[in-house]
């Protein structure tokens, strides 16, 4: 007989569906006849709980800041004539990041000067004369036009400066967002310049119930991501924000670990209190459920090992490793890996030698 279209998958399909179910009907009366299956034991993670010293800490959120950092703008409108650095460059300290067109300034302070000149030797001989054939009145006239005009020459010489934008500090530069020839306004934005310095700033705010606990000069611990650096606390602000009920704190990270950069956000650790031993577990050990937090114990039995559900409470955390207050002795021994496919009375094995739970 042949089948086309649908009736030889169904075919297979049926076939199939028919073993299974045979399949299906002899488990079932292999169990009833007492020779039940079970599940094999989960493989996880084991150890026994320390209890080691800890301090309990506050964390804060921070910002890093630079040591120095500028956006480099002009301060008068014109067109720009060269720029001296490409995007990302390290620049030294007074290096010339670009001029604007001064040409028309430079021929009037010329023009100026040779009048300043003039001005002056008339000056002189109106005092060599005075008294002769000049008055007093005559030599204070030629006084205030030399002074004038030197005013004049000095307002040139300045808007040139302006013109030419030089690095006030060695840094790196950002993006470059002029080109020569452009013509700008004053205030407009060039590029952005970043001390190279290695150190860095933390700036966060502490709640004024913890702000005896930063010190000028006291270190701390900044945070981020996986990354740990310490920091020395440098500023306390005098006073605290009203709306926050905190103060500003700024410690320095030198030298920073690199990708750190300014902007980015960060953690600080402020100690809260004293030092005391603590039942410390890692991370992975906590399940957490309707009821609150739980680990699995580990219970000895004639069948094996079987996991236990045991709540806990939680005093703190850091890292990876979590403090608690109840719910389990020291010395216990309790799945640290793998507890999330766990439930009470699940068999349990040992995946490696067993270790410390801190």
């Amino acid at each position: 007989m042949r089948y086309g279209g649908w009736q030889g998958p169904a075919l297979v399909l049926v076939t199939g569906l028919g073993m299974a179910g045979l399949w299906y009907a002899r488990w079932i009366s292999h169990a009833q006849a007492g020779g039940g299956w079970e599940m094999p034991p989960e493989t996880v993670g084991i150890a026994a709980v320390e209890v080691r010293p800890w301090r309990s800490t506050s964390t804060l959120l921070a910002e890093l800041a630079p040591i120095a950092a500028i956006e480099v703008r002009t301060e008068v409108p014109g067109r720009l004539s060269a720029v001296g650095f490409e995007s990302g460059e390290t620049v030294g300290k007074g290096a010339v990041l670009a001029r604007l067109d001064a040409s028309v300034e430079e021929a009037e302070l010329r023009a100026v000067e040779a009048e300043l000149r003039a001005l002056t030797l008339k000056r002189d001989r109106v005092a060599e004369v005075m008294g002769a054939s000049t008055t007093r009145m005559e030599l204070d006239e030629a006084t205030a036009a030399v002074d004038a005009a030197q005013a004049r020459a000095d307002a040139l010489r300045a808007t040139i400066r302006q013109k030419t934008l030089v690095a006030p500090f060695s840094g790196r530069t950002g993006v470059r967002t002029l080109h020569p020839g452009q013509v700008v306004e004053a205030g407009t934005l060039l590029t952005t310049l970043v001390s190279n310095s290695s150190a860095i700033y933390a700036d966060f705010w502490v709640p004024q119930t913890l702000v005896p606990q930063v010190p000028e000069r006291s270190t701390l611990t900044v945070r981020l991501g996986d990354q740990t650096s310490p920091g020395v606390v440098e500023v306390v602000e005098p006073s605290a924000d009203a709306s926050r009920r905190a103060v500003k704190v700024r410690a320095r990270i030198d030298p920073a670990p690199p990708g750190w950069l300014p902007e980015m956000s960060a953690q600080v650790e402020v100690s809260t209190g004293d030092e005391a031993a603590r039942v410390v577990v890692p991370g992975t050990a906590i399940v957490w459920s309707p009821a609150g937090p739980l680990v699995y114990r580990v219970k000895a039995g004639e069948a094996g090992e079987t996991a236990a559900a045991a709540p806990v409470e939680i005093l703190s955390n850091r890292g990876d490793e979590v403090v608690l207050t109840s719910g389990i002795e020291p010395g216990a021994r309790i799945v640290t890996e793998g507890a999330f496919k766990l439930h009470e009375g699940s068999a349990v094995r040992a995946a490696a030698p067993e270790g410390s739970g801190g």
